[in-house]
């Protein structure tokens, strides 16, 4: 798989992303309530946490993963500052996200010799071919650098996933990265779904300066919301 050579373009002064100053106000952004959602109820009526987004919100399909490889990869690499090693490892989490929606890996399975892991049915997607699966990953040090960098921005949001009162491991949510992601790639010729549309349609011409100020939840009633500043 070639690795793209584009330069980083310039951006607009006005559209340049940056960090809000803190406000109170509470807004969000209406839509009809999605048959999977975050919080459901068990039989006992305690709240038990729903893992993933729903195909219908996903935005981002195997098809325009692989059809916009090169522009996923210049985000994380160009504008968020990813070396090789730390941006590949967040392609292995978008991976998980286009096919199932859920992305909690344990760390050993994103990093070297981990591929026995992963359901072999996504292997090609990921340039892998079968010989090569005991040779392919990063290292949990460049795993977790390039989690810290998403972090840092606002655009991943890691969780303790539990059965039974038991942690399994961490719970990735990349809905904010998928919703950046989504417009990137829009402003390439790439079109998406009436569901990205609303969305993009509610933050409104300064998606750039907006979206840092913001919280989202693709799979909840309410996708978007004002972040609560502390």
């Amino acid at each position: 798989m070639a690795v793209a050579t584009l330069e980083k373009p310039a951006a607009p002064p006005a559209e340049s992303p940056h960090y809000p100053a803190q406000s109170p106000t509470v807004a969000h952004c209406n839509l009809s309530p999605d048959s999977s959602t975050l919080i459901t109820y068990n039989r006992y009526g305690k709240e038990q946490t729903v893992y993933g987004v729903p195909k219908a919100r996903r935005m981002l399909t195997p098809e325009i993963y692989r059809k916009r490889l090169d522009l996923i990869r210049d985000y994380l690499r160009l504008n968020l500052g990813m070396h090789a090693a730390e941006y590949e490892s967040i392609l292995r989490l978008l991976r998980l996200y286009v096919y199932y929606g859920k992305v909690y890996p344990k760390a050993h399975q994103i990093a070297t010799g981990s591929t026995d892991q992963l359901p072999p049915s996504i292997l090609p997607s990921m340039g892998i071919a079968e010989p090569q699966r005991h040779h392919w990953g990063c290292s949990k040090r460049s795993f977790w650098r390039a989690i810290a960098i998403l972090k840092d921005q606002g655009l991943i949001e890691v969780t303790n996933r539990y059965l039974h009162g038991k942690q399994l491991s961490n719970c990735y949510r990349l809905d904010k990265l998928v919703l950046i992601l989504v417009r990137y790639i829009t402003e390439h010729r790439e079109s998406f779904d009436r569901f990205a549309s609303r969305l993009f349609d509610y933050i409104g011409a300064s998606f750039w300066q907006r979206i840092w100020q913001l919280e989202v939840r693709l799979a909840a009633a309410k996708p978007i919301q004002l972040r609560d500043f502390k």
